[in-house]
């Protein structure tokens, strides 16, 4: 469900989606991190692609929140491969 929320293309860009987005970071924040079994699921769902590809076009208040969710979800060594392999769909730019 967060997956798919993080997916719609005007959550980062519409501030008529702002207090959705922070919802959606939040639940991400209470619900999936922290808990390794739910951030595993959440990685193979390629929730940390979407998350990256939302960070890449969200606004500076969403930014924030977003890079506090990723920081903590790459604590996980799952984690590191999936974040190795992105590249942008902008600039094809990757992570690493």
């Amino acid at each position: 469900m967060i997956v798919n929320a993080l997916k719609d293309p005007n959550l980062g860009i519409s501030a008529r989606y702002a207090l959705y987005a922070v919802s959606i970071l939040d639940c991400l924040w209470n619900s999936i991190l922290g808990n390794r079994k739910s951030e595993s699921v959440f990685l193979d769902n390629e929730g940390l692609f979407v998350l990256l590809e939302f960070l890449e076009v969200c606004d500076d208040m969403h930014k924030k929140m977003g890079l506090s969710c990723l920081s903590y979800l790459i604590e996980n060594p799952k984690a590191t491969p999936y974040f190795c392999d992105w590249n942008s769909g902008k600039t094809m730019i990757n992570a690493s």
